[in-house]
């Protein structure tokens, strides 16, 4: 079973073409609706609209909001126009604050989300893979700025610690590995006590038809997240597979911390679960 229902969400303050392109082949590719949710971002939240802004100012920015939001319509539609595909553009102007809920509600009815990959420059996007993970508690495909449009994922790494998110992530990338000519399961190790073979995981990706070799990694001096990356680039991989350990952790991997560095200097297509 494949991926039925793509998602991926655009708006203005982002540079998202690269994941837009890629959700548009994927869907081709997997004969996938497209659900497209198109943002149109207002900051009539903030706080110096409590503090005197007047009706004009606030006016304005609804206005402007509208003109983004057919802008961004026409662009999509001229896009998409000559494309064999069905696409659904689903257009909301909302304040920066009710991004998680909004998407939170919507986008858990898709089977894969495809974005940006955060820390390209655009504070959004990193809200929005956060909803997309922890709020609907979707998989996430991230794109980096510039990638080769491709489906074809012909070498994947897959990250396992043995966690539950570890496994969710690898079951959500299953039709992906289905379709690589090489699967690696990566194993972060600090000792030698901590080599121990994932026979489950074998067992489990073998009956699902997916062939996959196991990679006991040395610990780095920079982490686990940066040992994975760096073997990723050593194997030649096209992705890299990955837990998404919790909300209080994906917001130290948005704002600080070891798997902020990974999400910042991966250059590959990155799939995280929860």
């Amino acid at each position: 079973m494949g991926y039925q229902t793509i998602a991926t969400v655009l708006n203005a303050d982002s540079d998202q073409n690269a994941a837009f392109e890629a959700a548009i082949a994927f869907a081709k590719e997997w004969d996938a609706d497209l659900e497209i949710y198109g943002l149109t971002l207002t900051y009539l939240d903030s706080p110096h609209y409590y503090m005197g802004a007047s009706a004009v100012m606030i006016a304005e920015q609804a206005g402007d909001g509208k003109e983004r939001a057919a802008a961004q319509k026409a662009e999509i539609s001229a896009r998409l126009k000559s494309e064999n595909l069905r696409w659904h553009l689903h257009q909301a102007t909302l304040p920066h604050s009710a991004i998680q809920n909004y998407l939170g509600r919507n986008l858990r009815f898709c089977d894969l989300v495809l974005l940006p990959r955060p820390y390209q420059g655009s504070d959004n996007v990193a809200a929005l893979v956060e909803a997309a993970l922890f709020d609907a508690e979707r998989p996430v495909l991230m794109i980096p700025r510039g990638a080769a449009t491709t489906v074809k994922m012909d070498r994947i790494a897959l990250g396992w610690n043995g966690g539950a998110e570890a496994l969710s992530a690898i079951r959500a990338a299953s039709p992906l590995c289905r379709q690589a000519s090489h699967v690696d399961i990566c194993k972060v190790v600090a000792n030698d006590a901590d080599g121990d073979t994932p026979d489950p995981l074998l067992t489990y990706l073998r009956r699902h038809k997916i062939a996959a070799d196991l990679s006991l990694l040395p610990m780095s001096d920079q982490g686990a997240g940066q040992t994975l990356l760096m073997h990723a680039h050593d194997s030649g991989a096209d992705l890299l597979v990955a837990g998404a350990y919790g909300h209080s952790r994906l917001r130290e991997a948005v704002f600080g911390g070891a798997t902020r560095k990974l999400l910042e200097s991966a250059d590959i297509p990155m799939f995280m679960s929860r």
